[in-house]
């Protein structure tokens, strides 16, 4: 009778031991941070360091690199078991593709032209302007290869488009006041104003090489706000990206 207590006791402990090795009770370690990380490189930085992986779900975001980690679940430095499986969302690998529909878009006006780009997740980034009876009249869109675009074709979301606008004689438009705008709507207003933005001048060093046209801030420009110039002119724009003056 003692024996078999003293088996049992023994066959007791060692089931226990057994079954907290088996499933590690108790022990948890930090999910590493594998946002910003390439997909590709997911099996050496969480297979390796025992935490499985799955793809769930891909976005596409141009201020992302491509096929890198958006988003995972568990977050980071959270406290899991060994072996957890991790839930990731990425940056899809290649670029999105759209389809231009010109239908609301050709023979209206530039505003109205950019809006219904810019709801197809295109740009309209600059102006040609064409001898037309009616002015300020949308004729047609161009790539930055020279090539027209026709309705329903398939280019690459984001890109920046040319717009074929009617000019009817030496027409005046009235400059817009951009200043204090963000970058990126100064030269929306300034495109919708049937004007064209000019290059030259129209950075300053303390932005550096690349530019963010959400803080980018407009501190200059010229001709001055309010000034009648020839419609299809330029109007230059001096930024800069310090916006914590």
């Amino acid at each position: 009778m003692s024996i078999a207590f003293v088996l049992l006791i023994i066959g007791y402990f060692a089931l226990d031991n057994y079954l907290t090795g088996y499933t590690r009770h108790g022990e948890e370690i930090p999910v590493p941070d594998v946002t910003q990380s390439h997909i590709d490189h997911l099996p050496e930085l969480l297979e390796k360091n025992g935490f499985r992986f799955e793809l769930m779900d891909s976005i596409w975001d141009r201020g992302q690199k491509k096929g890198v980690v958006t988003e995972q679940r568990p977050r980071p430095g959270q406290l899991v078991k060994p072996g957890r499986k991790i839930y990731i969302t990425f940056n899809a690998r290649s670029d999105k593709k759209i389809k231009l529909y010109l239908e609301n878009v050709l023979n209206g006006t530039v505003r109205a032209a950019m809006d219904n780009l810019q709801s197809m997740d295109v740009v309209a980034d600059s102006i040609e302007y064409k001898v037309h009876q009616f002015d300020g009249i949308v004729l047609g869109i161009k790539n930055y290869r020279g090539n027209e675009l026709k309705n329903n074709e398939v280019i690459t979301a984001g890109s920046k488009l040319i717009l074929i606008v009617g000019k009817a004689g030496n027409t005046t438009t009235t400059v817009p006041k951009v200043v204090g705008k963000s970058l990126h709507e100064a030269k929306s207003e300034i495109l919708a104003n049937n004007l064209n933005v000019s290059v030259s001048g129209g950075r300053l060093h303390i932005c550096g090489d690349k530019v963010d046209s959400t803080k980018a801030i407009i501190v200059r420009q010229n001709p001055k706000a309010f000034a009648e110039i020839k419609t299809g002119g330029s109007v230059t724009i001096f930024y800069d990206c310090d916006t914590v003056k």
